[in-house]
């Protein structure tokens, strides 16, 4: 069937199908139709339809060392939505949900004609079922195309998907929630008037799920079968697969010790192609343990979490790999006078990976200290070491040792806050004198000017050098960050703008590159459904360049964008 066609076909069709629907569901759960159904369609005008239409114009300027770019484009986009009241089928309620969605995207200084390089036309219908008996289903189905190229036949491309989505749901108080499910996606590819692609898949889901809480124990389990087949129109090639999936989980309360976490997480796949006839299986093994929200009680308030995990995962056609992590986490609050507070915690995480005849490991130990004098101050001090190995040749292939300190302050009414961060960390390559140091600087200040207007200034250094040998000088570069945001926000109408300024420098031959950015946006919410929104942002960049004409190269980049949107 040509693309036209068939793009015709369907919009005649969903309409029609609606009643279709409402008969077959109500076969299929052995309702009686109610009396009230006559009366329903007339009921059902009381909701009226939805409508909703955006429009967007985007410019956009650019010079690139005197070579100038121009693009102008248009974007619009329209929605209308219906959903009428509920219908009562006997016993059942069913709800209907219709939507159609145009987009069109539209170049408007293209040199060859005005025709649209984009449109999408998206039309759903979707069909709600609900019983009394904790039986609830639902069918929907989905259809789209996907034009660009312009008008002219012999050139544009054209997709076309249609999805169609059903699902069953049981679930009652103290028994186990069942559900089936069906999801079925074609789509047709088409270059000029031929054919040049396309896929039909199809996927059927069967899933039993139980969940208990008794207050101090809690366990969860559920059974998940999935089926799938996938066929190419172009081709022979199909494919289809088989899995299930067994998850169990349950959590205790210990007391004081904790919470006593259990998981184990099973999976079985098989996969098969028609047209290589390969048939591959794949087991996953997953088990976990945790004892998290330890306190026990004591002379000092310690906090404790400890989590295991282990993954182990097998190929008919390979060998299998093995993913095993630890992590242990210890807090303690010292006791500290009256109005202040302190914290201190220790963190050690562990993780190894065996693949076929490879195996590697990572990790890091973290300690970290926060100390806040008064309510309106804190400090911390973090230190990480981490550590990259290759377990396969026992070397180590990474080191690093990272230094986070933090600094706040509040004035007394909240209306000013500031804030330090200086971090530094160095990076070497063990057995070797190969090292990289960085270091960086963060100062922010922020003023609050009323209950919706906030003032930003921020400042921000970073240094970075690279050490290759033990008497080699140094290769690193710096950057220097500056500016500012200001917001104000109201019901109607809210105003931000923001201003960056950026100098990148190479160390070793002072070569330097500048940017500065301008961003300006309001949006303005008025009566009556409408709404406005403008944008306006300058990029501005300075690049030193000896062989330039101009002894360096600069690009400007500016753009307006302006949206307008009406809903109903």
């Amino acid at each position: 069937m040509p693309a036209a066609s068939a793009a015709a076909y369907a919009r005649a069709r969903i309409p029609r199908s609606v009643g279709a629907l409402l008969a077959a569901a109500a076969v299929l759960l052995g309702l009686a139709v109610s009396p009230v159904l006559a009366a329903a369609p007339r009921d059902a005008i009381k909701n009226m339809p939805t409508f909703s239409h955006t429009s967007t114009f985007d410019i956009k300027s650019k010079d690139d060392n005197g070579d100038q770019t121009y693009t102008d484009v248009y974007i619009g986009q329209w929605d209308l939505g219906w959903r009428p009241s509920d219908i009562q089928l006997g016993a059942a309620r069913a709800r209907l949900d219709l939507h159609y969605q145009l987009q069109l995207k539209d170049n408007l200084n293209q040199i060859e004609g005005t025709s649209l390089d984009y449109r999408s036309d998206q039309w759903r219908a979707r069909l709600d079922l609900m019983t009394s008996r904790a039986l609830k289903a639902y069918f929907q189905v989905e259809f789209t195309e996907n034009t660009s190229g312009g008008s002219n036949s012999a050139k544009r491309t054209l997709t076309d998907t249609t999805n169609k989505n059903a699902s069953v749901q049981w679930q009652h108080e103290n028994w186990p929630a069942l559900s089936l499910g069906y999801i079925s996606t074609q789509n047709a590819d088409y270059s000029g008037i031929k054919q040049s692609g396309g896929s039909d898949v199809e996927t059927a889901d069967f899933k039993l799920d139980y969940a208990h809480d008794s207050g101090l124990a809690w366990q969860r389990y559920t059974v998940e079968s999935q089926l799938m087949r996938m066929r190419n129109y172009l081709s022979t090639n199909a494919t289809s697969s088989d899995t299930m999936t067994v998850d169990a989980r349950r959590e205790m309360r210990l007391g004081n010790l904790g919470r006593l976490q259990l998981g184990l997480w099973l999976q079985e796949k098989s996969s098969n192609s028609v047209s290589s006839s390969d048939y591959s299986t794949t087991h996953v093994n997953t088990f976990s343990l945790g004892l998290v929200d330890g306190s026990p009680s004591g002379p000092l308030p310690l906090r404790y979490r400890f989590i295991y995990n282990a993954r182990q995962t097998g190929f008919s056609n390979s060998t299998g790999n093995l993913d095993v992590s630890r992590r242990l986490d210890f807090g303690l609050d010292p006791p500290v006078p009256s109005g202040k507070k302190a914290s201190v915690q220790l963190e050690q995480y562990y993780h190894e990976l065996e693949y076929e005849e490879q195996a590697s490991s990572d990790g890091y130990n973290k300690i970290a200290w926060s100390f806040n004098p008064n309510p309106r101050t804190a400090t911390s001090l973090t230190y990480v070491q981490s550590n990259q190995n290759n377990l396969t040749s026992l070397i180590k292939t990474n080191e690093k040792e990272e230094v986070v300190a933090n600094f706040s302050y509040r004035t007394p009414g909240n209306k000013t806050r500031y804030s330090a961060t200086l971090s530094e960390n160095i990076t070497r390559l063990p057995d070797t004198d190969r090292r990289t140091l960085y270091n960086r600087l963060e100062l922010r200040s922020t003023v609050n000017l009323g209950p919706k207007a906030d003032l930003d200034f921020f400042y921000n250094q970073a240094y970075t050098n690279t050490y290759k040998g033990l008497l080699a000088e140094p290769t690193g570069n710096d950057l220097t960050e500056t500016g500012f945001n200001y917001s104000i926000n109201s019901d109607y109408l809210s105003l931000a703008t923001s201003y960056t300024a950026q100098q990148f420098k190479y160390v070793h031959t002072g070569q330097k590159k500048d940017t500065e950015l301008v961003n300006v946006q309001l949006t303005y919410n008025a009566p009556a459904g409408w709404r406005y929104s403008f944008k306006v942002q300058t990029n501005l960049t300075n690049d030193d360049n000896v062989e330039a004409p101009l002894g360096y190269n600069y690009t400007t980049e500016d753009q307006i964008l302006a949206t307008v949107t009406y809903s109903f």
